[in-house]
């Protein structure tokens, strides 16, 4: 596959990707009680791997603070909580959205090459 169409896909996967960016920051303050900073790590950011193909994710904005010593079952609460109270529910909400965004693209691949 070309270049610039794995490069292509992989920036309209990230634009397609700021809707669950903006749901998962709406749901993460309000469905997580008792997590110290939530507001904080409320905010999310999208990313892609370096690796090709591209996949994009999206995570909080804020890394962790490794001065502090964290044992693993604490990570691993935060980060599942995270996932099914702010980012699954983000995602299944905007499954459709993602899904045509990238079935444009593809089309738009298709016209220009003659498929």
């Amino acid at each position: 596959m070309p270049v610039e169409v794995v490069e292509g896909f992989a920036d309209e996967l990230e634009e397609a990707a700021e809707p669950v960016k903006l749901a998962a920051q709406a749901k993460a303050p309000g469905s997580m009680r008792n997590m110290v900073f939530t507001r904080e790590w409320a905010a999310m950011r999208v990313g892609i791997t370096r690796r090709k193909p591209a996949a994009v994710y999206v995570v909080p904005q804020l890394r962790g603070n490794r001065k502090r010593k964290r044992t693993q079952k604490q990570k691993d609460t935060f980060a599942s909580r995270m996932q099914e109270h702010a980012l699954d529910p983000a995602l299944k909400e905007n499954t459709d959205k993602v899904i045509q965004k990238a079935e444009r693209f593809l089309d738009r691949v298709g016209d220009k090459n003659g498929f």
